[in-house]
């Protein structure tokens, strides 16, 4: 007989943190919760560092579940932004009755790209600590490995549309410069963010039970205000680019990302001191709220 999904879930997760608990039990601190406000955090960090192979093995654990019950399995990690972009760059194509060019077209693919990444992981961040009751309650480890996981297997998804992208890249005729290289301390920005965001929303949840709900249209309405369906440049033309580049979280980050992949350009440092503030702003108060708030959990979830 075959082992449903839920079940395989549950083995998986206790398998895990059988594993992490068994390799713990030779240290002689382990992690206490607390009961109110901010634990001491040096040893926070301490129990969280002593636990990360408890987040690889959860995120590995998640991913090979997921596969269980798709025809394409991990295909579907490309094929959903593809489609996306392609569906989006039809439309603007019927709309404004012409081509684009492969810039606007690779442009369209990073931004997609980097918005299902989020997507994803605040999605599932949401949702990391509500279904992880049977843990909580059993079990004691810093609460933020939870959205931590879902972040960690949401860039796992992430991983093979870089390089799909470069493929793209590559094959229209597009050249990949040295600026490219940005890409990469820009990506390290849009990581931290969304850690922040799914430690926040994983925390909101528990109180405000509608969080996931809200989230898909707070994150679409972000992207149409983020340069992804159009340039830097036509925003700035279109609406107010400085108001957006400064309270939109994720306007520079991902200019800076789909920017300097396809045209190589570069920034000034107005550009990074933006993206750094937002990308520190959204962990640090993401995993604020979520440390101040852990001793609730039990109670609540």
């Amino acid at each position: 007989m075959g082992l449903t999904s839920p079940t395989i879930s549950v083995r998986i997760r206790s398998m895990a943190t059988d594993q992490v608990n068994s390799k713990n039990q030779v240290s002689s601190k382990v992690h206490r919760p607390f009961k109110a406000g901010v634990p001491n955090l040096r040893q926070y960090f301490r129990d969280m560092k002593s636990r990360k192979e408890f987040v690889f093995e959860l995120s590995r654990a998640e991913r090979a579940e997921e596969q269980l019950d798709t025809f394409f399995g991990q295909l579907w990690t490309v094929i959903s932004p593809l489609l996306s972009a392609a569906i989006y760059y039809l439309f603007i194509f019927v709309v404004q009755g012409g081509h684009q060019g492969p810039e606007y077209f690779l442009h369209l693919v990073a931004g997609i790209f980097i918005f299902e990444f989020v997507s994803t992981a605040a999605a599932r961040g949401s949702l990391s600590i509500m279904k992880a009751g049977a843990l909580i309650n059993n079990t004691s480890f810093p609460r933020a490995l939870l959205p931590l996981t879902d972040v960690l297997t949401a860039f796992r998804i992430f991983i093979p549309s870089i390089f799909i992208f470069a493929i793209f890249q590559i094959t229209l005729g597009v050249p990949i410069q040295i600026e490219a290289l940005q890409a990469i301390p820009a990506l390290i920005l849009i990581l931290l963010f969304t850690s922040g965001l799914a430690m926040f929303a994983s925390t909101a949840q528990v109180y405000f039970r509608d969080t996931q709900a809200l989230l898909p249209f707070i994150l679409r309405l972000t992207m149409f205000l983020s340069p992804v369906l159009y340039f830097p440049e036509q925003a700035k033309a279109l609406l107010d680019g400085r108001f957006l580049a400064v309270f939109n979280p994720v306007f520079c980050m991902v200019q800076i990302f789909s920017g300097s992949l396809v045209r190589g350009d570069t920034f000034d440092l107005w550009t990074w001191v933006i993206a750094i503030f937002w990308a520190t702003a959204s962990l640090v108060g993401g995993f604020w709220f979520l440390v101040s708030r852990e001793g609730e959990f039990a109670a609540r979830i």
